[in-house]
């Protein structure tokens, strides 16, 4: 997935050759976060008023804040869901079945069904009522079975359940990056300038 020339995201094949586009220029809404599932079968695309984001006022009358979701293949919208809060990253489930989302200011993250757009589960902060869990990051192992979220301290979950997993020497402050391996037996993160990685299976 990239933001190309223009107004355009383009969804790219392992050659480079485009699969996929829509174009995401509006007069008063701004495209401020995608991501694209790990099937690379639906593209997530965040769109907001510049009205609600900066308080533009030709953009006031715009109250847009809402989630696409395209079918790459297809190359149509399948659902949009209509947000309260204001994003800062989008994704999907490995099983294409949940739209995740952190919420500005590194809340979450925060599922919703893809097939009604009901809230399906979210990450409470544990000590305030205010806010959800800090998240800079998240990510599914390839299985979809683990759940990396990169907060003050790396955090590991059962993706099914959200029961944490303990992690040897968590470490880290604000991780903005995890990542899996391929086979999900390593998970990567970010960690005070340093790439950590730790043997998860």
């Amino acid at each position: 997935m990239v933001f190309d020339a223009g107004d355009r995201v383009r969804v790219l094949d392992a050659t480079g050759a485009a699969v996929f586009e829509v174009a995401v220029g509006s007069p008063t809404t701004e495209c401020r976060a995608a991501g694209i599932s790990p099937s690379g079968k639906l593209l997530a695309l965040y769109r907001v008023s510049r009205g609600r984001v900066y308080g533009h006022a030709d953009a006031m009358h715009d109250d847009t804040n809402l989630v696409e979701v395209w079918d790459v293949d297809a190359g149509t919208l399948r659902t949009t869901i209509a947000l309260a809060d204001m994003l800062s990253a989008v994704g999907v489930d490995p099983a294409d079945g949940s739209l995740l989302v952190t919420r500005e200011y590194a809340q979450g993250p925060v599922a919703y069904d893809l097939a009604t757009g009901a809230e399906q589960w979210r990450f409470d902060d544990p000590w305030r009522t205010d806010r959800l869990a800090e998240a800079h990051a998240w990510e599914f192992s390839p299985d979809g079975s683990l759940l990396a979220v990169g907060r003050a301290s790396t955090a590991l979950y059962d993706a099914a359940t959200r029961t944490e997993i303990p992690l040897a020497e968590p470490g880290g402050y604000q991780v903005p990056r995890v990542r899996f391996s391929a086979d999900g037996a390593l998970l990567a993160s970010a960690e005070h300038g340093a790439c950590v990685v730790r043997r998860v299976r």
